[in-house]
């Protein structure tokens, strides 16, 4: 992945393999509007605790409950 890389700038990408995954909007990303992360257009960050707050992806290490909401604070 492009988020394991040191310099992923430096790997272009000669081939596509999978496409049968690819999804079909993929080919129009280019016309989204864009802004880097020092853009943020929430100065504070309400967006990004938005998305926080509905994520639920299990954290990379053990928990003795799950899911983690249901866990005691500070454990």
């Amino acid at each position: 992945t492009l988020g394991s890389l040191d310099k992923p700038a430096d790997v272009v990408p000669e081939l596509q393999f999978g496409i049968e995954a690819r999804m079909p909007w993929f080919a129009s990303l280019d016309g989204l509007p864009a802004s880097t992360t020092e853009d943020d257009p929430d100065p504070d960050g309400v967006v990004v605790a938005e998305v926080a707050a509905t994520n639920h992806q299990h954290p990379d290490h053990e928990t003795e409950v799950w899911p983690v909401e249901e866990m005691e604070p500070g454990k």
